[in-house]
């Protein structure tokens, strides 16, 4: 597979570290990140800290046009796949998780659908995203975040080969 000349993160992708999957220890603690997407995909990234207290990316989804429900359902999936308790399970979500509303059963934010489902629920503060790019491909070069090879996350491996910077045309500011 080919890396985008333009992709944000083809040089140190092609630097990473990729490992058999293995079962999850009984109690393990898995970390759910979201990128509640604005006019692209929300996606999940469902990740362990290792032996070695590093990052190994286990699982990837992502869907288009669906509301906080049905990624709930998708939880609820992964628990019961994986043999993990919602209790050991941290999702981490971004700033405007706050702010951002989605149906559920009334409007509330996404961040407050999933606590209300009974998930821990971790919002990060807003960094520039220059920085979490730069620590991100710090991370990857340095085998302080390794990658399962399973189907879910090779997809997610394809699209991070494909993330490249977009700016305005007229204005010159990245569009992310």
């Amino acid at each position: 597979e080919t890396t985008n000349e333009l992709s944000i993160y083809g040089r140190s992708m092609k630097k990473a570290k990729f490992i058999k999957p293995y079962q999850l220890p009984v109690g393990q603690r898995v970390f759910v990140s979201f990128d509640l997407g604005i006019n692209d995909a929300t996606a999940m990234t469902f990740s362990i800290l290792n032996k070695m207290n590093k990052l190994e990316i286990i699982h990837h989804y992502h869907n288009n046009g669906k509301p906080t429900k049905h990624f709930l359902e998708y939880l609820e999936d992964f628990q019961n796949t994986f043999g993990v308790i919602k209790n050991n399970m941290v999702l981490i979500m971004p700033h405007d998780s706050e702010k951002r509303e989605d149906a559920i059963t009334h409007l509330t934010s996404r961040a407050e659908a999933y606590r209300n489902a009974g998930y821990f629920v971790n919002v990060l503060k807003a960094i520039p995203v220059n920085q979490s790019i730069e620590v991100t491909r710090a991370s990857i070069q340095h085998e302080d975040i390794s990658f399962w090879e399973t189907n879910p996350v090779n997809i997610m491996v394809s699209l991070i080969k494909q993330y490249e910077y977009k700016s305005n045309k007229v204005t010159g500011e990245n569009l992310w």
